[in-house]
């Protein structure tokens, strides 16, 4: 807020940048319930599932984003091997995390 009304008072922002009244309507419905209503659901969320279960959603939606805006939109292209790499490192983490976490758990019983 501080930086638009900064660029807007020294004619640094451009014309087309100045949100409508359109554009503030979903800018705000995008930061209430995309931003605020989202934390408040995970918060709520935490007290039914372990914080382990709500990490791993977290860290899964850049994969889950990309391969669902591939079968929306179907551009295959920008799934570079950048992309399957970061992915198998994730998917990877993710679900070798508990089975190191069981390993653990039996070196330490005996």
């Amino acid at each position: 807020l501080w930086i638009t009304i900064y660029l807007f008072a020294t004619g640094g922002l451009a014309e087309f940048a100045i949100p409508n009244l359109s554009d503030i309507g979903y800018l705000v419905i995008l930061g209430t319930v995309c931003t605020a209503l989202a934390y408040v659901a995970g918060v709520s969320v935490m007290r039914e599932i372990s914080a382990f279960k709500v990490a791993l959603v977290t860290n899964l939606e850049p994969v889950y984003g990309i391969i669902m805006s591939f079968l929306f939109f179907g551009d295959m292209n920008k799934m570079s091997i950048g992309f399957w790499v970061g992915s198998v490192i994730i998917l990877s983490t993710v679900f070798l995390f508990p089975v190191a976490q069981k390993q653990v758990a039996k070196r330490r019983n005996r």
